[in-house]
């Protein structure tokens, strides 16, 4: 029911999709194609320089540009969104969009530390109270178990080399288009 896709411009997640979508597009087509499948358009860990992810600048494109976005990650542990956080709040201040909490588990100790507060209990409950803006992201009120800095090193650089919306990804979207 849910996706994170890497895109031309940083990652994105549909929510209530039936299928996953292709990498390597741009965050416009990959917006359209989770609207398409009547799916909700999050925006995860964003103003991020660690991973790849939206910027203010293109946050506030896609908006201006009339594009469909439903939720922004405010929460999830990592030490990135620690330091952002404060800022995306604001942000979404002028934005308005659904605060979506979440592990964005990298590593086991962080499962189950960000979470979205709803009202009812059921996913048929959660999709209305994202798109109703009633949904409040939460998390561990005391910090996760800290991890190594060589962990965290670890999964930027999986992220910089191994699997960041690159050329090959954009070569192959292109072709299956």
């Amino acid at each position: 029911m849910g996706v994170e896709v890497s895109t031309r411009h940083g990652h994105l997640i549909g929510l209530f999709v039936q299928r996953a979508l292709r990498p390597g597009r741009p965050v416009e087509e990959s917006i359209d194609a989770i609207k398409q499948q009547g799916g909700l358009v999050i925006v995860p860990h964003p103003l991020d320089r660690l991973v790849p992810s939206l910027s203010r600048r293109r946050i506030d494109g896609l908006l201006a540009a009339g594009y469909a976005i439903d939720g922004i990650e405010i929460y999830n542990p990592s030490p990135a969104n620690a330091a952002q956080r404060a800022v995306v709040r604001a942000a979404n201040e002028e934005w308005g969009l659904a605060e979506i909490g979440a592990s964005d588990a990298h590593f086991w100790q962080h499962v189950g530390v960000g979470y979205t507060h709803f009202p009812g209990e059921t996913t048929h409950d959660l999709r209305p109270a994202i798109a109703e803006r009633k949904v409040r992201a939460g998390g561990q009120e005391h910090p996760p178990v800290r991890l190594n800095p060589a962990s965290y090193v670890a999964q930027c650089a999986w992220s910089w080399f191994v699997d960041p919306p690159n050329v090959r990804q954009v070569q192959i979207g292109q072709a299956d288009q």
